[in-house]
């Protein structure tokens, strides 16, 4: 390896330095670094780059899964405390009211509800 190309590869390595600690990183950079790669291993970059590829897919998925898991288990948590208002309130309606009230509001939810 030539002088120049030392230099060349130092510099590219303190620029992809660089580039890690801002947290940005631009096509150029990935060509670049493409660029010093042989030829003759661009197969195996090309694997590696689908199995990354394939990875993030599936931390997507997962990902949007437990969001959608949450979301039912919020909505099955709201049916339940909804459940718990509609029973209490029955229960004081039952200890409050009186008979002919109760009977003619039972009367009617189960004429809604059928």
């Amino acid at each position: 390896m030539t002088q120049t190309a030392i230099k060349q590869e130092s510099k590219d390595v303190t620029n992809t330095m660089i580039n890690e600690e801002s947290k940005e990183v631009y096509i150029s950079d990935i060509l670049q670094a493409i660029q010093g790669i042989p030829k003759q291993h661009w197969l195996n970059l090309l694997k590696i780059i689908q199995a990354f590829q394939s990875s993030t897919n599936n931390e997507q998925e997962i990902i949007s899964q437990a969001t959608i898991s949450t979301e039912k288990e919020i909505d099955k948590v709201e049916k339940i405390n909804r459940n718990q208002a509609i029973l209490d309130l029955l229960n004081r309606w039952e200890k409050e009211g009186d008979v002919k009230e109760q009977t003619e509001t039972l009367n009617y939810l189960l004429e809604v509800l059928d």
